[in-house]
């Protein structure tokens, strides 16, 4: 599924862990569709547009981060409701397929907001989860976990500070994740 990641680098907003959560998503909604709701293209067209416009949003915030802050965090307020849109399409797969989805403190969980971590500024970063390898419940548990952690990193970015750059990869790594951030995935 290389050839199907159509959001490039763009910039500063590359260095925003939402942002990164976002793309990482984007990415694995992209092949999550494609390897099992190949059947269901309205279901396909409708979770890709709420990443899509997700990820647009965090980039267009992040392009107006010497502007009106009100509008910024209204930008992120719109990725933030994408997200969780998306968030209920993979919890209504796992309910109609009866697959059990992963509590916040389950260890695949803790694990998965490890990873992500981990992904920083990789070119690869959905072939860092091995999405294509991933099975129907563990990919979509996934997809949840990493918007939890998107959705998260956004209330912080809008309630914290205004200026993006302070939430960058690098503090990221500077700063280790603790125990309860990991269970807010």
């Amino acid at each position: 599924m290389p050839g199907k990641k159509i959001i490039s680098r763009l910039g500063r907003s590359m260095s925003l862990r939402s942002f990164q959560a976002g793309l990482l998503i984007y990415d694995g909604t992209l092949i999550f569709c494609d390897r099992f709701l190949h059947t269901r293209p309205s279901v396909c067209s409708h979770m890709t547009r709420h990443a899509f416009s997700a990820v647009c949003s965090l980039s267009e915030s992040v392009l107006m981060s010497g502007s009106d802050r009100r509008s910024r965090q209204q930008l992120v307020h719109v990725a933030s409701e994408r997200f969780q849109s998306l968030q209920n399409h993979y919890e209504a797969f796992l309910e109609e397929k009866q697959f059990p989805q992963w509590g916040g403190d389950e260890h695949e969980a803790l694990v998965v907001c490890k990873r992500f971590y981990g992904v920083a500024d990789r070119i690869d970063r959905s072939d860092f989860f091995a999405f294509s390898e991933l099975s129907a419940a563990t990919f979509a548990n996934t997809q949840i976990c990493l918007i939890r952690k998107a959705v998260w990193l956004l209330t912080q970015q809008s309630s914290v500070d205004p200026s993006p750059e302070r939430q960058s990869i690098q503090g990221a790594q500077r700063k280790p994740a603790t125990r309860f951030d990991a269970m807010l995935c």
